[in-house]
């Protein structure tokens, strides 16, 4: 084994074939099937990465499965019993209770099965378990619901299948757990399992065939796969020792045969029913159709000849068999042209033509001196005589019988045969010679010399010998006299074996069209290459030859791979010895003659240099060095003279210039049978000898037919291009050239030929390192000699605008159609050339209809292609349309590039600038959009005679219409961002697509066609049609459903909802192909997204399903992507499923919580039996226990699934808190996660975005799971998280990924590079979004299309520079980071938030909690504003340290981390961008509001964290002392926000009532009193007065006070802002210094003065339930505390001003002096008697004041005032002591009085309120030195 297959020996899945039957009955490892494995090889590109194919295939036991793939299954034995007793023992594995399977029963049916089959017993059970394993897939296909013949409309069918789908019949629709099913299925899959095993091997061999002569050789685990298993079918390569393979090859084929022809042969079980026969036969004859492939791609890598042995089986074969000649339909081959078309390409391929020639000729030249002849090889089939005589006289009957198929080896024969002859004829010549030299036969009559010679063998060749029996005399005289002659007059003559060799070529090559078995087709055509090589001899140059090389080259069958057909076109003009002297140049002599001949050899091999360095293409060179030119001339012709007559060689030489283009005028002067120097164009007269007008004088030639008109051949060196440029021109109606008489008038079928065989041309340069400028050189060679300034491109364009025309006028001529199509070819292939010269010749021709004539597009497609059912032009025309799309695409930027001039027309003939005006190309994307739609959606009423080509041109039109749809509305920047040119046809489209039902239709339709990928005979490359056609359809809608919700979420679901018809079929279809399951599930994504957008339940996808169809839909979808397991996929499963669980699709969502539907839980209830099914969910658990070995992105899959579900049902909570091993692991793994300290590079950013997303996940489950527990009193989760919880604690809050340098450079540099275009166009939309990841933000694919032009884009590989494009992976990957660290701080405030309602009791989780918080506020003091996306992070982090701190605060925690948040907040306040005096809207304060509430929390520590005061007077007191810290912290926040903000409150008022909310107001109130609470605060009092004072705050709250009425007014509101004027004037006032302030700038004469103390003037003054209802609050809690604080700091010398003040409220005082009484309510005062805090408030103040007015009277003389200055406060305290007292006595009536207030009050509930007034009442008592309990 080589280094390149090494790791085949170990593999990455241990025991990956067949691993132990509990992990295979359990779901952990499902078995792989050889169909799945097929099917996977069947896309190579993306099977190399899939790790569980490679598993399975490069382990050891599918290895040896694959090298014996002929007959892979042995008997049962002994050993293999042993082997099924021992996977099958109970310590390996045991019926599980809530498994789906019955452990006996899968035995039974294995035992079974290897009994009826004869194979062994581990054979079996796999087979068996297969069943088990694929029940719901195949339920699901066979069950159409009863709609079998609405699914797939009869018109849809794929008609180049091989066999007729039998595998529907075969399967019966019972019960699939029925023995009787069971067996049929075990049956079924046994043939299936066993068939594409070996296509999988042929598959293999086939790929290392082509593979093999390649210059590269295979890197990846396949090709080392292929190769190993190649080489071990046989252990050589070489003819030496090559029989046992081909051998055993062709021993499979007998058999194969056999068993078709003798049902007696099959295993009994197949023989009992009719269904079962079929099922057998059918799979028979595509075994026999695999094993004829593989003998073929061994023979194409064969060195050498073959054996006698393998050689001699396969005639033998044939011989029975008659070549399948008479191979008839029938129900098992209802098409048997495939096998008789490998059986003629395998009997041409095993006579290995040129390696026998080269044998014999190597045989016949050795000794070719002397008379010894050398011994033919006997390994060789040639050299065994048994043989040699065996193929003879097999061919000999075959050619006798006209066996057709065998034609071209029977050519092969006569060539071969041929040459035995001819070397045993030399040598019997030698011989003779040789002993008359001799002189031994001297004196002997010639007749007896005769007779002796012929009589005695022994002196005779081994040529001679072998010649003697080919001449069998079994034969008819006319074949043993000449054999070869024979066989080369009925290959030739009779069979028309070259005819014969096209249709081979295209029978086959349609067969094998894809890129995956093209292999097939490609050594048919190199076999038969090398047959019409050899048999140049026989056969010369000729129509059919030159008709048969072309097919060979370039088969004409649509849809077809041309992948390996530059192989072909190299190995011909590698052929200097015969194919290129002898065709080639055979083409080039007759030019321009027999011009077609040459311009379709040339362009079939166009191909051919692929990756060659050269300047132009081979066929190019080629064209620009012709020699000569072959005329026929008039007949009175005489400019000529010959030469060397002597010689007899018809030499001539021109005696004048024979012009090779003439004016129109000069024809219309001189007649049209005039040849001469008058018809020469001006300027033609040049003695260049390479001028392409005319023929110089004395130019030699060689006359080929003598008789007139004379044919000569002149040598004239000249190019090609140059002429076929002005004969091209010549077609149009208005040229000014034309043809003169000697040369043939251009027609349209020959112009068709000349425009294919440039756009060959052009293809071939596109396809070199230096495409482009070999593409201009070409079309400047082009139109070089062309006049008046016209190009190549113009020539064309006018040409078929003629035809569009004539269409248009219905009157089109022979061959119009075809040039037509040769235009549009050539068009769509210049658009990767020169797109403007395109854009612009549609914007000027009536394809479109543009400039307001007739659409010819439609006209030429309805006219001349419908009628047929050939659309060749409408695909070319579909092909533009795309391109043209990508192009614009491609274009965006590159448009808006510099031009660059064009100084000469010779140095390039167009302007390869793309500069097309914009408004161009909008009008012809408009009018192409509008014709493409309409064709799109009438394409299901034309009949097409190759629906391969319907499927081809619908899948190009939906691929153009996603990418036009993604790139506009794909896109944030819509129509102003780089895409706005497409703005106007994407828009055309969606509104096309969502204008009414009749659009959805042909989606439907392209759905239940897809269908037909059921079929297991379908042929590859059309099953790659359908699954490109049906992901194309998914993709588009995908995409229009998306940009629907974005624009009108009502629209798109009406837009869903017509498409609930295709559930059943895209169900189907999921099951069917691996490779469309992505798509599929995305659609189906966004189907049940879109129908939930309307309050009412959304219908159930499952309805649209049958019963069983929706059961077997169930199975299949809990099965994920078992058991390739591709991730992409499986991810895309777990998103749809998340969806359905929030989506209201309650019977769905049932089923993948439960793994059960409710009508079968209702079953089993009543049945009494429990269910066995295995729910999503708790195999998502069961998945996620073992989180950190799972890849992440399966784990983010299934975590968003689980927090789906728990969102949803709350069953799921229970499952996930109730999992053994989940949570425990999860939280583990999470408290284990660690980041990186160094710089992080991309792939440690990627998996850090992962493990973030992961834990924000996790966090969204932990949250819901907490809640869940909190209700039900289960503290099991709450006790596990401390201690756990350390990575959020110092991560989950941080987002600080951004790197700034990285972006800030990269928009820099890339707007420096593109002028024009920034970094946000490239943005994604929710129209296009894409995972975290190298394409997660910015879209890179588009960007590919956009910037491909720009070396800077990819960078450079010589300088190691990288590129633009890795810029942005690197972004995008970086921003990736950043989004998954947003997503898991938001995901761990809910889970913080959830944690505090259970924090009050743990001090570990208080801890936590409090880090959290702090570091919240000190990473937005951090924070780096002008990274994208942080105002929402710095206001998610401010809300979550809001949250946290209230609930911590709330419970009075006083844990260490506590008292730190206040510098925190303080620092982040300070270093707050916006505050009350900066602000411009209200939004700008949200985020400062959310700082100051959080500030103010932030100071609660401080207030009830100090040390608690004496009890007692016997306990010592200790002065309150603030630590220096937090004094200067309080004095600053005074400073800095407290008094800045509420005079810039007032401020704000006069401008915008919005920033200057009460709220507001409040706020800086409760940041006073937060500070005044602080113990020892007193300490700044001082300090804290001097800042009132400096900042006249006082005099602000005075001000507000006045003005609220007035700001009432404009409000429409209650004069709040007098309310919260107040308070803030008493929070003030609780400092002495500034209470005495207060008083001394008459405050209480200002208070009094303002309109809106009115309002206590009013009559019955102003309680708790008038209106408006702040007026009492005004008065019971501002101005009576005021009283009282301005009372206690100035003392009596106030007096007089507080009850002067309180008495100019004669009505309130009156209101005051009853509101306790015990009245009852009536009509005028309907809450009279009724009690509230407030008015207990009111009391308690009232009394203390006049208790202290009355102390005050009394005590005048001592406190230094008049008594008489003092009034009485007129409340009669006395009374209201006695109400007070007798509430107390009758607490039963009090709470029947008690009447809550507000929202607060209410929310405190009656027994709380209760105590509050108890508390209030007490106090007032307290006020007239009463002890509680006292009345």
């Amino acid at each position: 084994m080589n280094g390149r297959a090494k790791h085949l020996e170990t593999p990455n899945m241990p025991q990956a074939f067949f691993p132990p039957l509990d992990k295979c009955l359990a779901g952990q490892q499902r078995l792989i099937s050889w169909k799945s494995a097929y099917r996977i090889l069947c896309d190579p590109e993306k099977a190399v990465d899939q790790g569980a194919l490679e598993a399975f295939l490069t382990d050891a036991e599918s290895v040896k499965y694959l090298t014996s793939a002929l007959s892979p299954f042995l008997p049962p034995s002994q050993k293999s019993k042993g082997e099924f007793e021992t996977k099958t023992a109970p310590i390996n594995v045991a019926q599980s209770t809530n498994g789906d399977y019955n452990l006996e029963e899968l035995k039974k049916d294995a035992l079974w099965l290897s009994d009826q089959l004869k194979v062994d017993e581990l054979v079996a059970l796999r087979l068996v378990i297969l069943e088990w394993q694929s029940r719901a897939e195949d339920s699901l296909q066979k069950d159409d619901g009863g709609k079998a013949d609405t699914l797939v409309p009869a018109s849809s069918r794929l008609g180049a299948s091989l066999f007729a789908s039998t595998m529907r019949s075969t399967v019966p629709s019972s019960d699939p757990g029925a023995e009787e099913t069971r067996h049929t299925r075990e049956m079924r899959l046994y043939l299936e399992e066993k068939s594409y095993l070996l296509q999988t091997s042929t598959l293999l061999v086939e790929r290392f065939g082509v593979r093999n002569r390649d210059a590269k050789t295979g890197t990846t685990w396949l090709d080392s796969l292929s190769e190993k298993v190649a080489q071990e079918h046989s252990s050589v390569q070489s003819a030496a020792d090559n029989s046992i393979f081909f051998t055993a090859c062709i021993e499979a084929v007998n058999g194969l045969v056999e068993e078709l022809s003798d049902a007696s042969r099959w295993p009994q079980s197949f023989q009992q029913d009719d269904d079962l026969q079929l099922l057998f036969g059918t799979s028979t004859v595509r075994n026999l159709v695999t094993t004829l492939r593989l003998l073929l791609a061994r023979l194409h890598v064969l060195d050498g000849v073959l054996s006698h042995t393998a050689v001699s089986s396969w005639f033998k074969l044939m011989g029975r068999v008659n070549f399948f000649q008479d191979l008839a339909p029938s129900a098992a081959a209802p098409d048997p042209s495939s096998l008789q078309c490998l059986v003629s390409a395998i009997s041409l391929a095993i006579l290995r033509l040129p390696q026998t020639l080269n044998s014999i000729q190597e045989s016949a030249q050795r000794h070719s001196g002397g008379v010894q002849y050398p011994d033919l090889p006997n390994d060789a089939y040639f050299g065994n005589d048994a043989c040699l005589q065996e193929i003879n006289i097999i061919l000999y009957r075959a050619a006798h019988e006209n066996v057709i198929i065998a034609s071209p080896a029977i050519f092969a024969w006569s060539i071969i045969t041929g040459l035995i002859r001819d070397v045993a004829k030399l040598q019997q010549g030698r011989r003779e010679q040789h002993r008359i030299d001799d002189g031994s036969d001297d004196g002997e009559p010639i007749s007896t010399r005769r007779a002796s010679r012929r009589d005695s063998k022994d002196d005779l060749s081994p040529f001679e010998k072998q010649y003697h029996l080919l001449q069998d005399f079994d034969m008819e005289t006319e074949a043993r006299d000449d054999p070869p002659a024979f066989f080369a007059r009925s290959a030739v003559d009779r069979m028309n074996v070259y005819a014969f060799v096209s249709q081979l070529c295209t029978a086959i090559s349609a067969m094998y069209s894809s890129d995956l078995d093209g292999a097939v087709s490609f050594a048919a055509r190199y076999a038969l290459l090398d047959m019409i090589r050899e048999g140049m001899a026989l056969v010369p140059y000729g129509t059919e030859v030159l008709e048969a090389t072309l097919t060979i080259l370039r088969p004409d069958v649509p849809c077809r791979s041309i992948r390996l057909d530059y192989r072909l076109a190299d190995r011909f003009l590698a052929d200097s010895e015969i194919l290129c002297p002898l065709i080639l140049d055979q083409t080039l002599a007759r030019y321009p003659y027999e011009l077609t001949p040459m311009l379709k050899l040339l362009s079939a091999l166009s191909s051919a240099g692929f990756g060659q360095t050269e300047t132009l293409p081979i066929t190019a060179s080629v064209l620009e060095g012709l020699q000569t030119l072959t005329l026929m001339f008039p007949e009175h012709f005489r400019s000529y003279a010959l030469d060397h007559e002597d010689e007899n060689s018809n030499s001539m030489l021109l005696t004048d210039i024979i012009p090779l283009f003439a004016t129109r005028k000069a024809l219309s002067l001189t007649g049209t049978q005039y040849v001469g120097r008058r018809l020469l164009p001006f300027g033609s007269e040049s003695t260049d000898g390479h001028n392409v007008l005319a023929i110089p004088a004395g130019s030699p030639g060689v006359i080929l037919k003598e008789s007139r008109p004379l044919i000569i051949r002149i040598e004239h060196p000249h190019s090609g291009l140059e002429y076929l440029g002005l004969l091209l021109s010549t077609l149009l109606p208005n040229s000014e050239l034309l043809v003169p008489p000697m040369g043939r008038a251009l027609d349209r079928s020959t112009a068709a030929d000349i425009i294919a065989l440039i756009t060959a041309l052009l293809k071939a340069c596109l396809r070199q390192d230096a495409g482009f400028d070999d593409a201009k050189l070409v079309l400047g060679r082009l139109a070089f000699a062309l006049r008046n300034e016209q190009d190549i491109i113009t020539i064309i364009a006018d040409s078929m605008e003629t035809e569009l025309l004539a269409h248009l006028d219905q009157s089109p001529q022979e061959s119009s159609l075809d040039l037509l199509i040769a235009c549009a070819d050539f068009f769509d292939t210049l658009i990767s050339v020169s797109p403007e010269r395109v854009w612009s010749a549609l914007a000027r021709s009536s394809l479109l209809g543009i400039n307001g004539g007739a659409n010819a597009l439609a006209a030429v497609v309805g006219a001349s292609e419908v009628t047929v059912g050939r659309f060749r032009f409408l695909n070319a025309c579909v092909s533009i349309y795309s391109h043209l799309i990508t192009d614009a695409v491609t274009g965006l930027v590159k448009r808006n590039a510099p031009i660059t001039k064009v100084t000469n027309r010779f140095d390039s003939p167009v302007s390869f600038q793309d500069a097309t005006p914009e408004r161009t190309m909008s009008t012809v994307l408009n009018a192409y959009q509008t014709v493409m739609t309409d064709a799109w959606q009438n394409l299901g009423e034309w009949r097409f005679a190759v629906l391969a080509e319907k499927i081809e041109i619908s899948t190009c039109i939906l691929r153009a219409f996603d990418l036009l749809l993604k790139t506009t509305f794909g896109l944030e920047s819509g129509d102003e961002g780089i895409s706005s040119l497409l703005c106007q046809s994407a828009t055309t489209l969606f509104d096309t697509f969502t204008s009414g039902s009749a659009t959805m239709q042909p989606f439907l339709s392209v759905f239940t066609e897809g269908l037909l990928l059921s079929d297991e005979n379908l042929p590859t490359q059309h099953r790659q049609l359908l699954e490109n056609h049906v992901s194309s359809a998914a993709q588009l809608l995908t995409t229009l459903l998306r940009a629907t919700r974005t624009v009108d979420a009502t629209e798109a679901g009406f837009l869903a909802s017509q498409l609930l018809g295709a559930i059943p079929a895209l169900a189907i279809l999921s099951t069917i192909g691996n490779g469309l399951k992505v798509f599929l599930y995305d659609l189906l994504t966004e189907i049940v997204k879109a129908i939930n957008v309307k309050d009412t339940d959304p219908p159930s996808i499952l309805a649209e399903l049958s019963t069983n169809q929706a059961k077997s839909f169930l199975a299949v979808v809990a099965q994920l992507d078992g058991p390739v397991r591709d991730i992409e996929a499986e991810s895309a499963i777990w998103n749809f499923l998340s969806v359905v669980l929030g989506s209201k699709q309650q019977w769905f969502a049932l089923y993948l919580l439960t793994g059960t539907l409710p009508k079968d839980r209702l079953k089993d209830s009543k049945c009494g039996t429990t269910t066995k099914n295995r729910s999503l969910l708790n195999h998502a658990l069961d998945q996620l226990s073992s989180i950190a070995t799972l890849e992440p992105e399966r784990a983010i899959a299934m975590l968003k699934f689980v927090a789906s579900a728990q969102y949803t049902w709350v069953w799921a909570t229970n499952e996930a808190r109730s999992h053994s091993d989940f949570l425990k692991n999860a939280l583990e793994w999470l408290n284990n996660l660690q980041i990186p300290a160094k710089s992080l590079n991309t792939a440690e950013e990627m998996m850090l975005a992962h493990e973030h997303q992961m834990a924000a996940y996790l966090c969204d489950i932990l949250a819901v799971n907490l809640y869940a527990s909190s209700e039900v009193g289960d503290k099991t989760l709450i006790k596990m998280l401390p201690g756990k919880l350390s990575f959020l604690t110092r991560h989950g809050v941080a987002v600080n990924a951004y790197k700034r340098s990285l972006h800030k450079n990269l928009a820099e540099n890339f707007a420096r590079k593109f002028p024009g275009c920034d970094v946000e166009d490239l943005e994604r939309s929710l129209v296009n979004p894409a995972p975290l990841g190298r394409k997660y933000l910015y879209d890179l694919d588009l960007a590919d299309l956009v910037f491909d032009h720009e070396v800077a884009w990819h960078g450079s590989s010589r300088s190691r520079q990288q590129g633009f494009s890795d810029e942005f992976a690197r972004a995008n990957v970086n921003l990736s980071l950043v989004e998954a660290q947003t997503r898991l701080l938001r995901s761990w405030r809910a889970l913080a938030t959830t944690l505090c309602d259970g924090v009050e009791q743990d001090e570990a989780l208080q801890s936590e909690l409090a880090k959290t918080a702090e570091a919240c506020l000190r990473m937005n003091a951090e924070a780096n504003l002008e990274q994208p996306g942080m105002d929402k992070v710095v206001e998610t982090r401010a809300e979550l340290a809001f949250v946290i701190t209230s609930k911590l605060v709330g419970v009075k925690s006083s844990v260490a981390g506590m008292k730190a948040l206040l510098p925190s907040a303080w620092a982040l306040v300070r270093s707050s961008p916006v505050d009350y005096e900066v602000a411009t809207d209200p939004q700008d304060l949200v985020y400062y509001r959310t700082l100051l509430r959080t500030l103010y929390l932030a100071i609660q520590p401080h207030v009830y964290g100090a040390p608690a005061r004496p009890s007692s007077a016997t306990q010592e007191t200790k002065i309150d002392l603030l630590d220096p810290t937090v004094s200067a912290c309080l004095v600053q926040i005074f400073a800095k926000v407290i008094a800045p903000g509420f005079r810039a409150l007032c401020g704000n008022l006069h401008n915008d009532v919005g920033l200057a909310e009460p709220g507001d107001f409040a706020l800086l109130t409760a940041l006073v009193q937060g500070i005044l609470s602080v113990p020892g605060a007193s300490a700044v009092h001082p300090q804290l007065a001097e800042i009132v004072a400096s900042t006249s705050i006082t005099r602000g709250a005075l001000s507000l006070y006045s003005w609220s009425d007035r700001l009432a007014e404009v409000t429409g509101q209650e004069p709040v802002y007098g309310e919260v004027a107040i308070l803030f004037l008493l929070s003030l006032s609780t400092i002495r210094s500034v209470a005495e302030q207060i008083a001394l700038e008459g405050a209480l004469l200002q208070l009094s003065a303002a309109n809106v103390s009115d309002y206590l003037r009013k009559p019955k003054g102003k309680g708790p339930f008038s209106e408006p209802r702040s007026i009492f609050t005004i008065w019971a809690e501002g101005l009576l505390p005021l009283c009282l604080n301005l009372l206690d700091a100035v003392g009596p010398p106030v007096a007089a001003d507080v009850a002067a003040f309180l008495n100019s409220f004669p009505q309130q005082l009156q209101r005051a002096n009853t509101a306790l009484e015990n009245r009852q309510p009536s009509r005028q005062d309907p809450f009279a008697g009724v009690i509230t805090l407030g008015l207990i408030s009111e009391a308690h103040s009232l009394c203390f004041i006049a208790r202290i007015l009355a102390a005050d009277i009394a005590r005048g003389a001592a406190e230094g005032i008049d008594s008489a200055d003092v009034p009485m406060l007129e409340y009669d305290y006395e009374k209201v002591k006695e109400d007070a007292a007798g509430l107390l006595r009758q607490k039963t009536s009090l709470a029947a009085r008690v009447v809550p207030v507000g929202v607060r009050e209410e929310a405190w509930g009656t027994n709380e309120l209760g105590e509050k007034i108890d508390a209030e009442i007490h106090g007032l008592l307290r006020c007239f030195g009463e002890k509680e309990g006292e009345t």
